[in-house]
């Protein structure tokens, strides 16, 4: 066939062996072949970690623990005080004390950098399609080094039904 009479035509003689229509990804009841699984899986890890990368450079952990502060100090380590503080404690009460109030901080903290990450995912394309990933296909594509990352999405993106 003479090219120069068709500079702008596109040829396209498809993948050898494969039938139309046919996807190398999916079975016929839409699951993953063990090809779409590697796939989905290094789609899934490049943005997640793409995602992740952003959201640590806006410093979540700091953020986080500045705003459990600030929560601490507007009035419930006083109300914590009222509940907890015996005057004349003994060491093994002041322990629990101590253990108590780390327990609420750290309660506090973590609801904070849940908030963080809500915030965070919405307007976040690449938290978004590993969340959707995971909604669709589940979780059995990912291998063990990447789990904590499925662990983290479920913790802080999945919405859950009450």
């Amino acid at each position: 066939m003479n090219r120069q009479a068709y500079p702008n035509e596109l040829y396209h003689y498809g993948i050898l062996g494969q039938k139309w229509g046919v996807r190398r990804f999916q079975n016929p009841d839409g699951s993953l072949t063990e090809a779409g699984k590697k796939r989905v899986s290094k789609e899934f890890d490049k943005t997640f970690d793409a995602g992740y990368k952003k959201y640590a450079k806006t410093g979540p952990h700091l953020n986080a623990y500045n705003r459990a502060a600030d929560e601490m100090n507007n009035g419930m380590i006083d109300k914590f005080n009222k509940k907890h503080w015996k005057p004349n404690m003994t060491e093994s009460q002041q322990d629990d004390y101590v253990h108590a109030y780390e327990n609420l901080f750290e309660e506090i903290y973590t609801k904070h950098q849940h908030d963080l990450v809500k915030e965070f995912s919405k307007t976040s394309p690449e938290f978004k399609f590993a969340e959707d990933v995971l909604k669709k296909y589940g979780s059995e594509f990912v291998g063990p080094k990447n789990e904590w990352k499925v662990n983290f999405i479920k913790e802080h993106l999945i919405t859950k039904k009450d």
